[in-house]
């Protein structure tokens, strides 16, 4: 009988170290885990936070482009002057087919819309780039739009990835885009240098890993962008300045 008793209580015994090891190991891996889930926060907080290293600096024929990460508030804070003016008085629309009265006062046909089926283009007005004689155009197409400068003096095309937006010095136009996802338009951007004769087309880069949404000039060199990253298939918004330097 006291043998018995002996084993029952041995049991118990073996029963009450188990369960209280099994419990502080279960501690010790749910404390894991919380440190584990932090270390993933902190770092997927410093993933948006940063550009994509393989296009932290593009190198082109002429320039140097190095994004570098900056915030929205700086974004926000920073002012950029549209020198657009809603001027159409130059412009008359006869039908599908846009004329221009250019600057040596000639009449000249600048562009035409196409509403057929799958070759749809319509040119819309959108304003005139002050102080540079451009009138500003949105071409919009079948799946896509993008804008169109049209000289007041020649007439000439200047395709745009985007917007124009120009430098403090009025020497510059750059213009991007966000196009990640899609392929029915190109994802980057182009840079514009305004001469005496008319625009220069200088630099036009394609990005893979990031879309330009808004670009803002801080200075004649320097711009703060608002852009799109992939994460896990979803479109973020993330912020950086780019820095142009000559080569």
């Amino acid at each position: 009988m006291r043998l018995f008793n002996f084993l029952i209580a041995s049991i118990i015994i073996c029963l009450t170290l188990w369960n209280c090891g099994h419990k502080q190991s279960e501690t010790t891996e749910q404390d894991t885990t919380i440190v584990n889930q932090q270390n993933s926060t902190d770092t997927l907080a410093k993933i948006l936070s940063m550009p994509d290293t393989n296009e932290h600096q593009v190198t082109t024929k002429h320039f140097i482009f190095t994004f570098e990460p900056s915030t929205k508030d700086f974004f926000d804070k920073t002012n950029q002057a549209t020198n657009l003016i809603p001027d159409s008085t130059k412009l008359e629309k006869v039908g599908l087919n846009w004329f221009g009265n250019l600057a040596d006062g000639t009449k000249k046909h600048i562009a035409t819309n196409d509403t057929t089926e799958g070759t749809y283009a319509v040119y819309e007005f959108i304003g005139v780039l002050a102080g540079q004689s451009q009138w500003v155009f949105l071409l919009k197409l079948y799946e896509s739009a993008e804008y169109v400068l049209i000289d007041m003096h020649t007439g000439k095309h200047t395709p745009l990835y985007g917007f124009p937006v120009v430098s403090p010095d009025k020497k510059w136009i750059i213009s991007g885009n966000a196009s990640l996802v899609s392929d029915e338009s190109v994802n980057g951007f182009n840079l514009i240098q305004i001469t005496p004769q008319g625009l220069i087309v200088k630099d036009e880069v394609e990005l893979k890993t990031r879309g330009i949404n808004q670009l803002k000039w801080i200075n004649n060199t320097t711009l703060v962008v608002e852009e799109t990253f992939l994460q896990n298939d979803e479109e973020l918004i993330r912020y950086a300045k780019l820095y142009i330097q000559r080569k």
